[in-house]
């Protein structure tokens, strides 16, 4: 599946896909990866680049960011008539 790593500057609460996407306000979309095995990561091993330099956010400056994921079903007969998903929501303060 495709999946890309979304970087969020407020709390969101919306219906999202087969979900609810908790990053909000200004998105900035971190990357794009394809799923292998069922995971994904960003960064990895290949990146140049870390998330504080991508999400152009300073560690220790203080700024709150929320991250998600948001992900093709593997099977467009999952839940239809949606045909993505949303990881659950993680809160950064840097």
């Amino acid at each position: 599946a495709t999946c890309v790593f979304l970087q969020g500057d407020a709390l969101a609460d919306a219906v999202f896909g087969d979900g609810v996407r908790c990053a909000g306000g200004v998105l900035l979309r971190l990357r794009t990866r394809t799923s292998t095995s069922g995971s994904s990561t960003f960064p990895n091993a290949t990146d140049t680049t870390t998330l504080a330099a991508r999400g152009q956010v300073a560690p220790g400056s203080g700024v709150r960011r929320y991250y998600q994921t948001y992900y093709r079903n593997a099977s467009a007969t999952f839940c239809p008539p949606e045909t993505f998903n949303v990881t659950n929501g993680l809160r950064i303060d840097w």
